[in-house]
Parts: C-alpha cells; sequence; structure tokens
C-alpha cells in the first residue's frame, strides 16, 4: 500500500521530487496506515475461517496420514466455502475501496478515516464504472501476462536440460511482471481518482 502511494505520487506530479519512500513520508505513513489496518484485519478473518482446514491437515501430516476422510472433508470444505461467501465481496470491496482511499489520502493529504469514508462512498456510488474499469484492468493484465508468457516458453524451450537456468532465467521475468502489475495498479488509482474527485479538487484550486 505504502508503494502504491509512492507510485501514484510520482505518477500523479512527475516533475515533483517524489520516490519509491515517498508513501512513507510527509505524513503519508499515519494517513495509509488505517487502510493497512483494515487489510490486516480482513487477512485475520482468511486465516481465522481456513484454519479448521489448516488444523485438520496438520493432524492428518502429523498421524502419517496421506488422505483425509470423505466425510470430514466434504463437512470442512463446505463450512469453509461459506465463509468464502462474505469474504469475497469484502475483499472485492477493500480492492475498489483502495483504488480511491491511497490517493486521497496521499494526493488529497486527507486523514486514513476521512480517505476510507470518501472511497467507500465512491465506491459504493460508482459501482458500474467501477465494475467496466475492473475488467478493462483484467484484460490489460491477460494481454501482460501473454506477452510475457512467450520469452517464457522459449527460455524453456532452451534451458530444458537445465532446470537451474530455467529458474534463474524466470527471476527477471517475473521482477519485470511485478513491476508491470504495479505500475498499472498505480495509475489506474490515479485514473479513478482523477476521474471521480478530479473535478471537485479543481473546482476547490480555483
Amino acid at each position: 500500500l505504502f508503494f502504491y502511494g509512492s507510485l501514484v505520487l510520482c505518477l500523479n506530479n512527475p516533475n515533483q521530487q517524489n520516490n519509491i519512500f515517498s508513501g512513507l513520508q510527509n505524513g503519508n505513513f499515519n494517513r495509509i496506515l488505517p487502510i493497512l489496518m483494515l487489510y490486516i484485519f480482513f487477512f485475520a478473518l482468511i486465516v481465522i475461517a481456513l484454519w479448521p482446514l489448516v488444523l485438520a491437515s496438520y493432524d492428518m501430516w502429523q498421524n502419517g496420514q496421506t488422505q483425509m476422510d470423505p466425510a470430514q472433508a466434504e463437512l470442512l470444505i463446505g463450512k469453509t466455502f461459506v465463509h468464502f461467501t462474505w469474504l469475497l465481496p469484502i475483499g472485492i470491496y477493500l480492492s475498489w475501496m483502495t483504488q480511491f482511499a491511497i490517493p486521497l489520502a496521499t494526493i488529497g493529504c486527507l486523514s486514513g478515516k476521512d480517505s476510507i469514508i470518501l472511497g467507500s462512498k465512491a465506491v459504493f456510488t460508482n459501482l458500474g464504472a467501477i465494475f467496466i474499469n475492473a475488467l478493462c484492468f483484467v484484460l490489460v493484465m491477460f494481454i501482460v501476462m501473454f506477452v510475457c508468457m512467450i520469452p517464457t516458453l522459449i527460455l524453456g524451450v532452451v534451458f530444458a536440460s537445465n532446470e537451474t537456468l530455467i529458474m534463474l532465467a524466470f527471476i527477471p521475468i517475473s521482477a519485470l511482471m511485478m513491476t508491470m502489475y504495479l505500475s498499472l495498479m498505480s495509475a489506474n488509482m490515479l485514473h479513478a481518482y482523477r476521474d471521480i474527485f478530479g473535478a471537485a479538487e479543481a473546482a476547490t484550486t480555483k
């Protein structure tokens, strides 16, 4: 989240002296921290939901079993699925809310609480536009992954006889994909922020 904040600041005004640590500076750390706490709470809910399944798998491994009892497995998977029917919407909400909250906290210099409130309002009043935006983002990422798969397949054929070289060759490709993902996500955040809050911001600065 702090890295997203840094990239958003860099993309918003390239002429300013922003860097990858800008999301931690000038009060941005304190403003982004409440958003981070929401994510920590959400991941804690995921751990709680998955804990019975993890515990059963650990007991099975400790007892030297290779397969779980079918009835027990069905019961645990069913309970886990029920949990994810409400965890998934929360995760989608957090992702969409963050698109607005991070720029509001860094560019708009709003407190974490106000950024979350305004970000949430923006999500629920622009659901259609955000859904289309999410589909477009997924499509772009699919194209990026497809393009990156080409050199991956080529390297896999060239170094087929040496697994170590294959792993080493995949490191820069993975780093490139991650960099592109983070950059596209940050640009998407900035676009969403400008699209929803840009007019209001321009009106207040006149």
